[in-house]
């Protein structure tokens, strides 16, 4: 009975104490039906009426151990209802053959995508999870084995916006003793047993021998995080002043960083600026050394992809680092005719306006005005520009290969794999922001004038 009352008091004295689940919380519990879960929501239950939680529960379903996995859904609704709780359930998609994620990262992707949802549905506060000390320090080996950065040995976070995790300071053997003591019953997953899977090998084969010698690694590690997070609280203050200084936003969102400044900073502080430019998350430790090279050694033009679909680029005495959906080179777009319309273009919107007389002419190369007789068909198009593509720009007497008007503009390889051409049957009309094509200028015999705008989307403003 001690056992019982201390687990539960000291359990008390930490909500308290961190104010993690205040009174009067709505609380979605995720629950697999095994011990730690199953733990965690009697704890949470028993504890609601003087608490005044409102408390519900998911269960996800992985499908991949069949009978047993449906009788964890089986057993996980029985539980939740004898308890009076709400209870939600749903089963992971089939993941398709060309993910680029292995399963484990598949399936918590979608775990955690519907246990959001169920909270934002139920009008529910917090996502509450089961992971305990021992979680941590399998999680914290893991991380050092694969060559984590510093951030990494923050490992898994107490509260990470609506997702808290309060049995994060206790260890396995004290949730063993409780579910004992309280006759608890839960379901068993065999696949933890397997040990050609990396955490259970790291737990089974590694942590075992390891609590054989040091009986209490668990508070050691502990130590450790609270370190690092302490250690991450004052480095997030000191990179924001960095990025303050030494990074700048183009109006298309792109970030800009001198590379001699940045140079100046010591290796550990280049890296993680990147770092927080990017928002982070695991990066593993090929993902470091790569960038620690190619900050180092690149040349313009040589680009480095990052975790999260963000792309570096070096461009002469820049880094530009941009996380765009660049179009590919078979894009275009339907054709349409000479008419007034506006569409929109990637992050660009084209405007064409059909004029009786012409407009003021402007040396804004984001407008043009073109002789709408010139088209041939009246039929126009846009896509994204091809190596190979010609065109005649204004003044200059003969074709030039869109190429190298680009490197004349000096535009960065971001510029480029965003740019757009104008077309009427296969002819270049416009490179859209950039140049008209002298075929299609206006003169003085122009009578039907096209106004051409092409404008960025979401502009942002430079630092």
């Amino acid at each position: 009975m001690n056992k019982i009352n201390n687990m539960k008091r000291v359990f008390v004295e930490h909500l308290r104490r961190t104010g993690l689940l205040p009174k009067h919380s709505r609380i979605l519990v995720a629950l697999s039906g095994g011990m730690d879960s199953v733990v965690l929501m009697y704890l949470l239950d028993t504890l609601s009426s003087d608490q005044n939680w409102h408390i519900e529960v998911a269960h996800y379903h992985h499908g991949i151990r069949g009978e047993e996995a449906d009788e964890d859904a089986a057993f996980s609704e029985k539980l939740a209802k004898e308890s009076g709780l709400n209870y939600h359930v749903e089963k992971l998609p089939p993941m398709p053959d060309n993910s680029s994620e292995n399963w484990e990262a598949f399936a918590r992707r979608h775990r955690y995508q519907f246990l959001e949802k169920c909270r934002e549905t139920a009008g529910l506060d917090w996502i509450v999870t089961a992971h305990h000390a021992d979680d941590q320090a399998e999680t914290i080996l893991m991380k050092i084995l694969h060559g984590t950065g510093v951030q990494g040995l923050q490992g898994i976070r107490e509260k990470v916006g609506t997702i808290v995790r309060p049995l994060l300071p206790f260890k396995r053997e004290n949730i063993e003793a409780y579910a004992e003591d309280n006759s608890l019953l839960f379901r068993h997953d065999s696949t933890n047993d397997d040990t050609k899977f990396e955490r259970n090998f790291i737990r089974h084969e590694i942590l075992t021998v390891l609590g054989s010698r040091f009986s209490d690694y668990q508070s050691g590690i502990k130590i450790l995080t609270e370190n690092v997070n302490e250690l991450e609280d004052f480095l997030e203050k000191e990179l924001e002043r960095r990025r303050e200084t030494l990074v700048s936003v183009r109006s298309d969102g792109v970030l800009c960083i001198n590379v001699d400044h940045l140079m100046m900073e010591s290796a550990f502080m280049r890296k993680r600026l990147i770092y927080h430019l990017t928002n982070g998350g695991d990066w593993r430790g090929h993902v470091w050394r790569s960038l620690d090279a190619f900050l180092n050694s690149s040349r313009t033009g040589q680009m480095l992809a990052l975790p999260g679909s963000w792309t570096l680029l070096r461009d002469r005495e820049k880094f530009l680092l941009s996380q765009k959906t660049l179009f590919k080179a078979d894009d275009i777009y339907q054709s349409f005719q000479a008419r007034d319309l506006s569409m929109s273009v990637g992050d660009y919107k084209f405007e064409l306006v059909i004029l009786s007389e012409s407009a003021p002419f402007t040396t804004d190369s984001s407008e043009e005005l073109i002789d709408i007789a010139s088209i041939p068909s009246n039929t126009l198009q846009l896509r994204g520009w091809q190596p190979g593509d010609r065109m005649n720009p204004l003044g200059l007497n003969g074709s030039k290969k869109v190429s190298d008007i680009l490197i004349d503009r000096k535009l960065d390889r971001f510029a480029k794999d965003r740019q757009y051409v104008l077309t009427s049957d296969d002819e270049i009309v416009w490179l859209c922001g950039v140049c008209l094509d002298d075929r299609f200028k206006v003169t003085e015999k122009t009578s039907r004038f096209g106004r051409l705008q092409w404008l960025e989307e979401n502009l942002l403003c430079e630092n």
